[in-house]
């Protein structure tokens, strides 16, 4: 194993992992993000920017780590112990922690340890929300091997805040961020969905059985995507949470390709998860010089439900003093 690291831009400098078998794997310091996986056929099942400036600014979120809220928070309002806030930014209904969340944010590189063919890599900030009182202390670390990288998500507040972290890396397990996702089948361990509104804000919880959500048994993804009554909704495809059943025998989501008979299995401890098909492609290119197609790529985001703070169904994403927030996020290729 060989860890090298360079420095891109004043503020950006990335960390790179190539194993003996070929594979490696290529981390940022900003946004904590996982910019390029690349395996032993050369093929990269990570979309990562081509140009790194691109991370600098608003776009996909690309690999990066999302806080201190993922998801949209229902008109950028919540009250706290009492306390009205209003969260602003250019996007509606405040996405992903807002215009300065911590996908822009330039992580400290806090530590990197070598243990035979693992690495670890300990990325830490200590982050002022625009609206939110006190210093959120966010330390993300990667343990890495080859075909395996597991997210552990940690935070401590000095005053109360909310938090719901995830990692945003968008997947395709044929490298082909050219064509859209026909040759994937996904199964995800999750009995109920969360239907989402116009402003694709979650609002009923539905069983998936006998619904186009149902992907309790591996099956294609593209004829759901493409299903006339998702098309016509704001959403344009799937970008819905999917409340995972307590089963410790299974991953929580299984993604497989027909074409490379290559499998990611992604296992947490979070209790859902986020999907995103790529319904609205950005004109920034990605690693093959070009943008992303329309449902090229799909964002896996094991997460809280993202409006939570405003919906007593599902945790309200508080986080105290006196409290530690700890979940892990593990992604197995085989």
């Amino acid at each position: 194993m060989i860890i090298s690291q360079r420095q891109i831009t004043d503020m950006m400098a990335a960390v790179r992992i190539d194993f003996m078998d070929g594979s490696s794997v290529e981390f940022l310091n900003v946004g904590a993000t996982i910019s390029r996986w690349v395996l032993t056929d050369g093929t990269n099942v990570v979309a990562g920017y081509q140009n790194y400036n691109d991370y600098l600014e608003d776009g996909m979120y690309l690999g990066a780590t999302i806080g201190l809220t993922a998801g949209r928070i229902a008109n950028g309002h919540c009250v706290i112990d009492g306390i009205t806030y209003q969260f602003t930014s250019k996007i509606a209904n405040f996405l992903h922690g807002g215009d300065h969340g911590l996908a822009f944010v330039a992580f400290d590189n806090a530590a990197i340890e070598e243990l035979g063919e693992t690495a670890v890599l300990t990325y830490c900030t200590n982050y002022h929300h625009e609206w939110l009182p006190g210093v959120v202390t966010v330390t993300v670390r990667y343990t890495v091997s080859p075909n395996n990288i597991g997210i552990e998500l940690m935070a401590e507040t000095s005053a109360v805040t909310l938090c719901n972290l995830t990692n945003h890396s968008y997947f395709n397990l044929d490298g082909d961020f050219t064509h859209d996702l026909s040759n994937h089948r996904m199964q995800i361990n999750a009995s109920n969905v969360l239907l989402v509104d116009k402003e694709i804000i979650g609002r009923e919880l539905i069983p998936v059985r006998n619904t186009l959500f149902d992907f309790t048994i591996l099956k294609p993804i593209m004829p759901t995507i493409t299903d006339p009554i998702l098309k016509k909704q704001s959403a344009f495809g799937i970008d819905h949470w999917f409340m995972f059943d307590l089963n410790l025998n299974k991953p929580g989501l299984l993604l497989y390709s027909e074409k490379s008979q290559r499998s990611l299995a992604i296992t947490s401890s979070y209790p859902g998860v986020t999907i995103y098909t790529t319904n609205y492609p950005a004109a920034k290119c990605v690693q093959n010089g070009k943008p992303l197609v329309m449902h090229s790529a799909i964002a896996i985001e094991p997460q809280f439900a993202s409006n939570g703070i405003n919906d007593c169904r599902f945790h309200d994403l508080i986080l105290r003093p006196s409290e530690k927030y700890h979940h892990f996020i593990h992604y197995r290729l085989f």
